[in-house]
């Protein structure tokens, strides 16, 4: 992307369609005390995310908006959303 305008546009379009995710989860055997493990098969499953939930949203907005800042100075940027859950945050 070259312009805030490119940023702007893709926001409207992240925005307009369905949010699906496909990590992959290891499944894994081992000592988990000691955080020690075998990863023995590999689970592939889908996740949806409702992107106009206003947590997530505010989450999207706020990444597009660093990288708008990034661009400005001319510096390089990855756009990265985190949606992690830590404790004592409520939905």
């Amino acid at each position: 992307m070259e312009a805030c305008e490119e940023l702007d546009l893709f926001m409207s379009e992240l925005m307009k369609r369905p949010l699906v995710l496909q990590p992959s989860a290891l499944i894994s055997r081992g000592l988990a005390a000691l955080r020690c493990s075998v990863y023995t098969t590999e689970e592939k499953w889908l996740v949806m995310v409702n992107q106009a939930h206003p947590k997530v949203e505010s989450r999207i907005k706020m990444a597009v908006q660093a990288a708008k800042s990034r661009m400005a100075q001319g510096n390089p940027f990855m756009l990265e959303v985190s949606l992690t859950y830590t404790r004592g945050q409520h939905c």
